[in-house]
């Protein structure tokens, strides 16, 4: 007694230490907050979020900074930029580049395209983002009375940069634009990522060969005042496709369409550039402030422009306190839900969960594992050609309906050591019931905690949060969970040395869906090498996953409600990290 009664005094300091830490990292956050918020009132900057609902009812984020004193007015005057992140970016990104237009007396809307961010999703790839941004503009003519709509600036950076490419050409409310290597072809970018059947049809895309860029719809009758800024040693976005739309635009016969060639910078590079900046500031100056500004000699002018040092305040305090936190919390928290409710309860039990080894090997045994292999297999045969008719995409494909239609029937193909399915499931419900409800309550609840402090860290410290819950979230949950469930039906009760076949499946049920739908390799990423190490390592990486989860398994006395432990981080990492193309 003496012993429990120790356990639960060190687990009890635990989580008083856990929820202490969590604590900190709110007032780290909300000091960090202050020192941001502090530097904006220096700086005489306001910034204001805004959402905007689209024709489709997708709602679109964004903030809009000005200089304070402007701000107040109301005459439409102030000269405003509109600016376009690149993919994977958030409207808190470029906040460098965005003070250094405030300062110089405008205002500017930073714009999170859909499916990054907090904007709903997925994203289109150009099919309704250019649209999207029409839309913004009209909604800041509506309810922005300081800012000048009728004559914009535009600001935009690769994949916006795509977006801005076309938007120029179609609303002619902006007047000039800077684009930083700009997505203006998406054939010449698919060449090298042919990821088409990778995604396929999606919510937001229907047929992405058929989406109109900057080579089908802008043109020099609907181009003006702009300029193309190009690293030289860009990978991602070729030299050579960005001076092709120079001249696409008949750009040597025009002094206002220009293209400024940047040597020994790549794609990220050149976004930072302080030379780069310049020449977009130039040429941005020159339409709104100062005419005599030589824009054809933009380097002559760059000793009357010097760039602002915006010492924006930054920690990772607030986010390693929570992480330290988190981990504290939940293994203190599952320890004490081993030591005092699971083992006693699997103890307690009347039956044990041993194996019974004598009935391994048999025929029975050798039919379960044949039916399963083979059933594993055979929705390839009806999925991918499914797939092939009506939607030819990877990843609604392979990764969520072959998955479901294969662990459907996997599910009632019992182990041999049960007489019938039914039978299995009953034994399995009622050894595992318990701890997966305790199992899942720890899980989902500091998962849930996490995601809800960090959020609130986000909005304190002025970061950017986690949109968990996004209308992709179903889609990822379905790519998540499927492959794992499917494959762990199928191991079940097999013994450890049979449990590597699922490595040759894997890679075979790959293999068998590329006949239906043919995903290419990817140039830019290694090509046929690289093609095959993703096949292989799918299998492994699976294989592995799997491995994982059965080992915790064994301490938790539970096996499914170990699956969102693995899952969900991965899922809230990518959501993060990435942005939703499905």
């Amino acid at each position: 007694m003496e012993k429990e009664r120790v356990i639960k005094y060190l687990i009890t300091v635990l989580i008083i230490l856990s929820f202490s830490l969590i604590s900190f990292s709110l007032i780290s956050s909300n000091e960090l907050g202050r020192l941001r918020l502090n530097l904006f009132e220096n700086e005489n900057i306001s910034y204001n979020p805004f959402v905007v609902e689209m024709r489709d009812g997708a709602l679109i984020h964004g903030k809009i900074y000005v200089d304070k004193e402007l701000g107040k007015y109301d005459n439409n005057s102030v000269p405003t930029i509109l600016l376009l992140n690149g993919i994977n970016s958030k409207k808190e990104d470029k906040l460098e580049m965005t003070v250094q237009f405030v300062k110089l007396g405008y205002a500017v809307i930073v714009v999170e395209q859909r499916g990054h961010g907090e904007s709903h999703g997925p994203s289109a790839f150009l099919a309704k983002e250019p649209y999207d941004m029409v839309e913004i503009i009209d909604f800041m003519q509506l309810n922005y009375e300081y800012i000048n709509y009728t004559h914009m600036g535009l600001l935009a950076f690769s994949y916006g940069g795509g977006i801005g490419a076309v938007l120029q050409a179609i609303d002619n409310r902006i007047y000039t634009s800077v684009l930083f290597h700009p997505l203006t072809s998406l054939s010449n970018l698919t060449r090298r990522i042919p990821f088409e059947d990778l995604i396929g049809t999606t919510p937001s895309i229907q047929d992405l060969e058929t989406i109109e860029d900057a080579f089908d719809l802008a043109h020099p009758n609907n181009t003006d005042n702009l300029l193309i800024i190009q690293g030289l040693t860009d990978t991602l976005i070729l030299p050579e496709t960005n001076e092709a739309f120079y001249h696409h635009l008949n750009g040597t016969e025009r002094e206002d369409i220009q293209i400024e060639l940047r040597p020994n910078l790549n794609h990220f590079q050149n976004d930072a550039d302080p030379i780069s900046i310049k020449h977009s500031i130039i040429w941005i100056e020159n339409f709104f402030h100062n005419q005599s500004l030589d824009i054809l000699d933009r380097e002559s002018e760059f000793g009357f422009y010097s760039l602002i040092n915006f010492n924006y305040p930054t920690s990772i305090v607030p986010v390693l306190l929570l992480i330290i936190s988190i981990i504290i919390l939940f293994f203190s928290s599952t320890f004490y839900l081993l030591h005092f409710k699971v083992i006693p309860y699997w103890k307690n039990l009347p039956f044990s969960d041993e194996e019974d080894i004598s009935r391994r090997y048999g025929i029975k045994y050798q039919k379960m594992l044949i039916y399963r292999s083979i059933i594993y297999l055979i929705p390839i045969f009806i999925i991918g050609p499914l797939f092939a008719l009506i939607n030819s995409s990877f990843i609604y494909g392979y990764f969520i309906a072959y998955p479901i239609c294969s662990a459907i029937p996997l599910f009632f193909i019992n182990s041999e050591l049960n007489n019938n399915w039914k039978e299995e499931w009953k034994s399995k419900i009622k050894l595992s019931f318990i701890p997966s409800a305790y199992s899942l309550f720890v899980i989902i609840g500091i998962i849930s905690l996490f995601l809800i402090i960090y959020n609130i860290n986000a909005r304190l410290s002025i970061e950017p949060i986690i949109p968990i819950l996004n209308n992709s979230l179903p889609t990822y949950l379905l790519v998540g969970f499927s492959s794992i469930i499917m494959d762990s039906l199928y191991l079940r009760d097999l013994k450890h040395k049979h449990s590597y076949i699922i490595i040759g499946l894997r890679i075979l049920s790959l293999l068998l869906f590329l006949i239906f739908i043919p995903l290419p390799p990817f140039p830019y990423l290694g090509g046929i090498t690289t093609h095959f190490l993703f096949i292989i390592l799918t299998g492994i990486m699976m294989f592995y996953l799997r491995q994982l989860i059965n080992l915790l398994s064994k301490f938790f006395k539970t096996y499914l409600a170990l699956i969102p432990l693995i899952i969900l981080p991965l899922i809230i990492f990518f959501t993060h990290i990435f942005f939703r193309i499905v």
